[in-house]
């Protein structure tokens, strides 16, 4: 990334399928892809299916303890 021009692309030059480049005069990195739009990236950070999943396992670790607590409850009654 030298240069007056500097890019970087990916793909074929015929065909890119995305590239990188720097504006100078903005101090800015320039994308003509959007990132969050990659396949690769949403598989990795697929933090809103990940929270979901996350949430109906929690839940249904919660309704498991509080049957395992009303057991033991039920157990200590009929040893009370």
């Amino acid at each position: 990334m030298t240069g007056d021009d500097p890019k970087l692309i990916f793909g074929t030059l015929e065909d890119p399928t995305c590239q990188l480049s720097v504006d100078r005069l903005n101090s800015r990195l320039v994308s003509t892809c959007s990132i969050q739009d990659s396949r690769r990236l949403e598989e990795t950070f697929d933090c809103e299916g990940k929270y979901a999943a996350l949430e109906q396992k929690y839940e249904a670790v919660q309704t498991e303890v509080s049957e395992l607590r009303h057991l033991v409850d039920m157990v200590k009654a009929s040893f009370g």
